[in-house]
């Protein structure tokens, strides 16, 4: 009687188990179609933005391209025709704006930074109208830093020339945890070639690299 008793207890709490299990994977089937239907109602943008470096002085034109693509199939967006690129200063102000027609997904374009506005560091923030309706996680940000191409600057008690540095990776981008040659200049106030050297640090101020100029 015991043993038959014991055989009920492990065969109802099977049932039990088994019905819970079906009842979540139900549940999960039902949430998954939801977020589809949602998604397919309700398509979202996202941008990627190529600058032509990150480091600039007043003056200089920044060059950029655009990719705009639907966010869960990374397609072309059929949906938006104009791209709006801010430039953002640390009191996220805008401090200048482009409108960018879209075409195929695509988006090109430049603007110069005015010659009184400040050095320090900024923002690119990209993004359509359609993306404002949603969260702002798709639209695209990078700080860039804008220097002051005549200002001198003060070290050891010499007066070092300020000079523009541009890197140049070789195929193009650098990619995280592969070995790269990059190439760079550096450019002085009076458009020429300078001599310059320096190093490269991490996020925890560990030296990774050196460069000099031959």
């Amino acid at each position: 009687m015991a043993k038959k008793l014991l055989l009920y207890f492990i065969l109802f709490t099977g049932l039990v188990v088994s019905s819970a299990f079906i009842f979540e994977e139900g549940k999960m089937d039902l949430l998954l179609y939801a977020l589809k239907r949602q998604t397919e109602s309700l398509p979202q943008e996202k941008v990627h933005l190529q600058l032509d470096r990150v480091h600039y002085v007043q003056g200089d034109e920044i060059w950029l391209k655009a990719y705009i693509v639907n966010a869960e199939r990374n397609e072309p967006t059929a949906l938006s025709k104009v791209l709006y690129v801010d430039l953002i200063d640390q009191d996220k102000i805008i401090k200048e704006r482009l409108t960018l027609p879209i075409k195929e997904g695509k988006a090109n374009g430049s603007f110069t930074i005015p010659d009184v506005l400040p050095s320090g560091t900024y923002r690119i923030r990209a993004y359509t109208t359609y993306m404002r309706n949603f969260d702002d996680a798709f639209f695209f940000e990078k700080a860039i830093l804008i220097g002051n191409a005549g200002q001198a600057q003060q070290v050891d008690g010499q007066v070092v020339e300020a000079a523009d540095l541009q890197f140049f990776p070789e195929g193009g981008a650098l990619v995280n945890e592969v070995e790269s040659v990059v190439g760079f200049k550096a450019i002085g106030i009076d458009g020429l070639g300078k001599e310059a050297s320096g190093y490269i640090v991490d996020n925890t101020q560990n030296k990774v690299a050196e460069f000099e100029t031959e």
